[in-house]
């Protein structure tokens, strides 16, 4: 059960819709409340709490005004509030008769929620001043730790005393957690304060906090402390962010790195650490396919305008040629890697390797909507005239070679490489790397009419993703399955799926076209599903520029066309 789920971090809201889209049969129920639709949520059962009727509104408005309430007041309070209980309790608490006389709802007033939380902040106000400083350590911290609260309130000189006024207002306890009435209340308390008492409280939980035990967030708290650049700080942010990254956090590592650029006194080092922070926030907004690149886009900016070596601006290049991939799998993404690959060759073998795999695999996608010179043989010769691998080659600069010769040179060349890419993918490679070649390799395996292989590493390409949480890469993984099952006669088990994608995409915001669902409505003979997903998915992906959607649906159409006989 969660409640106020707009107050859920994205990963989170996808994670929880995700799942509960995944409960079918199991006795397992899922409720989420939240204020207003989400898109996370789409699609899931929903009832749409109303607010209170009219005269059930003034019944508990009238309940909680302890004095007589003008009728056209209180009417105005009702519309204002469209029924809202909560507000309807909280509106007029700490406002005086003579206020609500003079009329409720000005035209410059707050939102509703905007106004319950003003109405807090109110209350905070009437506390004593040890009492608001014990809440803004409270809030500022918000693992709910008692014991980290009282030592930093002994830092600050608060007694213990200053708690019980607060639990009296009914806006916050410390018991054996801190809870907070609401989670405005939380906001409002930490918008009451000054930036000099917030610098203050941050301090004292930096000092409290266990450098050992929990170093990560004595790094966030002494970040919030530092009135200006502080070098020292930025260094342990840029630590925090590493271990936070060894640990999957993305995310995270991306605004350790965020802050710890904005603390940097060295322009150089300003740069390095936005770049970086840059690349995390890309690989954060990639793993879920949320569409939350702007922040990328702008750490990326601030990285630009700094002083950068020619490695780091090769590797700003292909952070910006990696969103413009992730982000719109069409035609724009091609050219900006292949540039990007043809900078690293003269800086670093193996990583401009890696980006002409990528690059073949944008080109791939798009097809004959390809730019001049950014078409799959123009980059696969490129490949080619690339220096070859330092060192035994991997799996993935076999699987280069292998791509690279039968675009570009034909089949014959082609396939004794890409057969040994088959035979050594996987093995012993870190799953991230695996991951983000699957796909290519379920290609190689089609190209070499090697179907066992296929149906290997279409599962295993299903299995990774599911397993390290990389939504944003599912639906690409699934639709590799589907044309497996689909190929295979299991067109109820590539059926079932192909909802697994729906879910995926809607929960991830992928712009990935419903390639595995056009399949099965073509070779179920679906006529009239089949025609409306080729219409859309065939306007959809040459808008952006992605040929190989618009080669899918004409296939789509000759297939549904000759299984009706025409």
């Amino acid at each position: 059960m969660v409640d106020d789920a707009q107050w859920l971090d994205r990963a989170s809201a996808h994670v929880l819709a995700f799942a509960a889209r995944r409960l079918l049969a199991e006795s397992v129920l899922a409720i989420l409340a939240t204020r207003e639709p989400d898109r996370d949520l789409h699609g899931l059962p929903e009832l749409v709490v109303e607010g209170l009727r009219r005269a059930d509104a003034l019944e508990l408005l009238a309940s909680a005004v302890r004095w007589p309430l003008d009728e056209r007041v209180a009417e105005q309070i009702v519309a204002d509030t469209r029924g809202n209980p909560l507000a309807l309790l909280e509106l007029p608490s700490g406002v005086s008769p003579g206020q609500l006389a003079g009329g409720f709802g000005l035209p410059q007033a707050l939102s509703v929620a905007g106004r319950i939380e003003e109405s807090f902040l109110q209350r905070v106000d009437a506390l004593p001043a040890a009492t608001r400083l014990l809440l803004v350590v409270t809030a500022a911290d918000p693992a709910g730790d008692p014991a980290l609260v009282w030592r930093a309130a002994g830092r600050l000189g608060i007694p213990a005393a200053a708690a019980a006024p607060a639990a009296e207002a009914g806006l916050a306890e410390i018991g054996a957690r801190v809870r907070f009435r609401h989670p405005l209340v939380r906001s409002a308390v930490y918008r009451s304060a000054s930036l000099a008492e917030r610098q203050d409280v941050h301090r004292a939980l930096a000092d409290v906090t266990d450098p050992v035990a929990d170093p990560d967030r004595r790094a966030w708290h002494r970040a919030q402390a530092a009135p200006g650049p502080d070098e020292d700080v930025a260094a342990e942010l840029e630590r925090a962010a590493g271990r936070a990254q060894d640990r999957g956090g993305l995310a995270a590592a991306a605004a350790f790195l965020e802050r710890a650029a904005g603390l940097s006194v060295d322009p150089v080092r300003r740069a390095g650490r936005a770049l970086a922070a840059a690349a995390a926030a890309a690989a954060a907004a990639a793993a879920v396919r949320a569409g939350a690149f702007g922040t990328a886009l702008a750490l990326l900016g601030m990285a630009e305008v700094g002083p950068l070596d020619e490695l780091q601006r090769a590797h700003a290049d292909l952070v910006r040629a990696q969103l413009a991939f992730v982000s719109d799998r069409g035609s724009d993404a091609p050219p900006l890697l292949l540039q990007a690959a043809r900078r690293l060759e003269r800086i670093d073998i193996g990583l401009a390797r890696a980006t002409y795999l990528d690059t073949i695999n944008a080109a791939m996608f798009a097809g004959h909507l390809a730019g001049p010179g950014a078409g799959v043989v123009e980059v696969s010769r490129a490949a080619r005239s690339a220096p070859p691998a330092q060192g035994p080659p991997r799996p993935h600069d076999l699987l280069l070679d292998g791509l690279a010769a039968n675009f570009s040179e034909g089949y014959r060349p082609g396939l004794p490489l890409l057969q040994r890419a088959l035979v050594r993918y996987g093995h012993q490679m870190p799953a991230e790397e695996e991951l983000r070649w699957l796909w290519l390799a379920c290609i190689a395996a089609l190209h070499v009419w090697d179907d066992g292989k296929w149906d290997v590493l279409s599962r295993r390409h299903v299995e990774l993703a599911r397993q390290v949480g990389a939504l944003g890469e599912l639906p690409l993984a699934l639709s590799s399955r589907v044309y497996l099952l689909l190929f295979a006669g299991e067109l109820a088990a590539a059926a079932s799926l192909t909802e697994e994608a729906r879910a995926a995409t809607e929960a991830t915001g992928s712009n990935l076209a419903p390639y595995g669902a056009l399949g099965v409505a073509v070779l179920r003979g679906q006529e009239t599903e089949a025609s409306a997903l080729i219409r859309a998915t065939g306007q959809d992906v040459a808008l952006r520029g992605e040929g190989i959607g618009v080669t899918l649906t004409e296939w789509a159409n000759a297939v549904l066309y000759n299984s009706l006989g025409r």
